[in-house]
């Protein structure tokens, strides 16, 4: 009689013992779910020996899920505590929409450090500002805007130093910090074919405050000499031979490796880590 006893309470026991696992098991089905701002949640009462881990498994969601919705757990759980357990498709929807957001964002500043590049400031200035509305309080985005605000208003306190005639038909052209033959051309409208010829100095780069000898408006249409430069120069450098490359708008890093078949870390290596990107020129 008293081993059938002990069988029984043994048996009771074992039942008492595994009702634990199962009750946690099955709360998901049965907690009570709530909306708080906009955001479903399980309302999950601790009971005694769960861990935040153990409740992660229950619910099918990570440990820092549970810990961003309930700060206060990274100290320790308490018997009875209450806890917010996001819905998990709620939480897949929730990183979706996170990386939509941080995509169009660094779409935005990618076109806002574009116009910086060419200096077209305004440019910049309405991009940053289109990304702050998608990242409000971005600190990186409001110091760009802010930045782009002091250079466009720098330069049109610069006025331009009016170009002086050197001779019948030609005027005379300061080159200004980092400006690039391509630059020049654009900005005064004369080919740089036409610039290489009348300052065949040019060929080995420009230097601030080289002074650059151009026609006027008069002498544009002129036929250009022979000096061409119409294709990329090899540049040879040991056994390896470089291409000279003048960028132009609207080129990226990623479609000048496609253009040449090379890879866009080499790309990088011999020009500097291109660590400010490509710039018009």
């Amino acid at each position: 009689m008293g081993m059938i006893k002990r069988h029984l309470i043994l048996f009771l026991y074992c039942i008492i013992l595994c009702s634990v696992p199962l009750v946690s098991m099955a709360q998901p089905g049965d907690a009570k779910k709530e909306t708080i701002e906009g955001k479903e949640y399980y309302i999950h009462t601790v009971a005694k020996g769960e861990t935040v881990y153990g409740i992660s498994k229950i619910y099918k969601v990570s440990q820092e899920q549970i810990l961003q919705s309930n700060p206060e757990a990274a100290k320790g759980l308490d018997v009875g505590q209450k806890l917010k357990i996001p819905v998990a498709s709620s939480a897949v929807k929730d990183k979706t929409g996170a990386d939509a957001t941080e995509k169009e964002y660094k779409a935005l500043m990618a076109e806002g450090e574009r116009f910086m590049s060419i200096q077209d400031y305004p440019g910049a200035e309405d991009a940053f500002i289109r990304a702050l509305k998608v990242k409000p309080n971005d600190a990186i985005a409001t110091s760009r805007i802010k930045e782009a605000r002091d250079l466009a208003k720098a330069k049109k306190e610069v006025s331009p130093e009016p170009a002086k005639n050197i001779e019948e038909g030609f005027t005379s052209y300061t080159v200004e910090k980092k400006e690039t033959l391509y630059g020049i051309s654009k900005k005064t409208g004369v080919a740089q074919e036409k610039i290489l010829e009348l300052n065949p100095d040019a060929k080995d780069g420009l230097k601030e405050g080289q002074v650059l000898r151009l026609p006027s408006a008069k002498k544009q249409n002129e036929p250009v000499g022979t000096i061409k430069n119409e294709t990329p120069k090899d540049i040879p450098l040991g056994n390896t031979v470089l291409i000279e490359h003048v960028v132009a708008k609207g080129e990226s890093i990623y479609g000048l490796s496609r253009k040449y078949k090379v890879s866009e870390d080499s790309l990088k290596i011999y020009n500097n880590g291109l660590q400010e990107g490509l710039k018009l020129g």
